[in-house]
């Protein structure tokens, strides 16, 4: 009689061997070994459903002597106990060893023969295990940024700059001008000139090529340019013999940029400040200038905060990633990536950012964790107040916010965000913040 799957199972774990061998990056080498008893019972039984299946000439169907089906059947019946007993030996050995993998990346060495041990190899990835975790009194750096009366003249000078309005003009080309130009490109690859009409250049030594620039000033109104611009090396021309490339550019207008006066009117233009009344003056609108860039200064330094806190709880718990994560991870942001970035070159991406990457799961691990020892949870007055805040945002009404959250994923991806965000917020309250000033700077 062929045995039960319990007393199998019983035999297998009474005889079963295993060692484990721990590898970087979350991978285990489990060695496995099968008693002999056990690999001669799967080999009777395999025997058995051959000899109950198989028609052989001279044999009555399930009489054929065991030594026959031996000497013809033995691979068939060899495969057979691998198919079987290695994956049986295998979950064994998990329940063993307390293991549960997310990845079984081989199986190798096996050794099946009658009257022996089984013996093989496993090489499996188990999840990151964060033994102790050290995420309090980090210390961590803030910036305070500092509103210059420099920054405060250069923001008015920039709104001045925008209003300015463009006048033609009966004169050669100043710095500062803006130029109506016709520009044929000519490359040696291209059988005719790429041409491009009415084309607005600001002569500005910032905003163009230094050899634009040179070639243009003191030039009029329907005067011909020729230009000359070295290659750079990063050129997708790069690899042919020509080293540069020519423009033509015909001067249609010059234009004298007219800036506005800075007066009582021109203050009066800037409307709609948060919190605060409309300039009436200059002065008004400096000190208006100066509590926007402070609002945008003090988010930046938020920012900032976070992003050096996320720092330093990765730096001060180094967990190993396993390699299958790390790879999915960059495989699912890069493909995200190229479905907005045409261009985007996928193996270089992953190359270049997979440190960063990889500190990005280590975070999520993290803080899932800290959530967890800490019993950080979202409650639904959380998600009420995240509907709030984004009905306000954009201006739309809060029923319509609470039905896109009925969506299952979408509720899902709002909880993890705001679950980050209030461990986040835990842990700079438990930190020791050093602040330090700094001036401000929007470019």
């Amino acid at each position: 009689m062929e045995p039960g799957v319990n007393e199998i199972n019983q035999e297998l774990k009474a005889g079963l061997k295993v060692t484990v061998t721990e590898k970087p990056g979350c991978r285990r080498i489990l060695k496995i070994e099968v008693p002999a008893s056990e690999v001669n019972r799967e080999f009777e039984a395999a025997y058995k459903r051959l000899r109950q299946g198989l028609s052989i000439p001279g044999y009555r169907k399930g009489k054929a002597p065991l030594e026959l089906l031996k000497a013809r059947y033995s691979d068939s019946a060899t495969q057979e106990v691998k198919e079987s007993l290695v994956p049986k030996a295998y979950e064994q050995a998990l329940k063993e060893k307390n293991l549960s993998p997310i990845s079984m990346q081989e199986i190798s060495d096996i050794e099946l023969k009658p009257d022996q041990p089984l013996r093989f190899k496993v090489e499996i990835e188990v999840p990151p295990q964060i033994q102790e975790l050290n995420y309090k009194e980090l210390e961590v750096e803030k910036p305070v940024f500092l509103i210059t009366d420099k920054l405060i003249d250069k923001t008015l000078k920039e709104l001045q700059e925008s209003h300015a309005e463009d006048e033609v003009v009966e004169r050669n080309a100043r710095s500062g001008d803006v130029l109506t130009v016709d520009l044929e490109k000519v490359t040696p690859e291209a059988s005719s000139p790429e041409r491009r009409e009415n084309i607005e250049i600001s002569l500005k030594p910032d905003a163009i090529q230094k050899e634009f620039y040179e070639a243009l000033v003191g030039k009029g109104g329907g005067e011909l340019v020729e230009v000359t611009v070295a290659r750079s090396d990063d050129r997708p021309e790069k690899g042919s013999s020509e080293e540069s490339v020519g423009y033509r550019l015909k001067i249609k207008e010059v234009k004298e940029r007219k800036l506005p006066e800075l007066n009582e009117e021109f203050a009066r233009r800037f409307t709609g400040w948060t919190g605060r009344p409309d300039p009436q003056n200059i002065a008004e609108l400096k000190s208006n200038i100066e509590a926007d860039l402070d609002i945008k200064a003090r988010k930046e330094a938020e920012q900032i905060l976070r992003r050096n806190l996320i720092r330093k709880l990765v730096e001060a718990n180094p967990i190993e990633i396993p390699e299958s994560f790390v790879s999915d991870y960059t495989k699912s942001v890069s493909q995200g990536l190229k479905s907005k970035l045409t261009d985007l070159e996928e193996e270089k991406f992953q190359e270049s950012y997979r440190p960063h990457l990889i500190d990005q799961l280590r975070w999520e691990l993290l803080f899932h964790r800290i959530a967890e020892e800490e019993k950080i949870e979202v409650t639904a007055d959380d998600l009420e107040g995240w509907v709030g805040r984004y009905a306000e945002r954009f201006q739309l009404p809060k029923e319509k916010i609470r039905q896109n959250l009925s969506d299952e994923k979408e509720k899902q991806r709002i909880e993890e965000q705001l679950l980050e965000e209030k461990v986040t917020d835990f842990l700079i309250s438990k930190s020791e913040i050093r602040e330090r000033g700094l001036p401000y700077d929007v470019s």
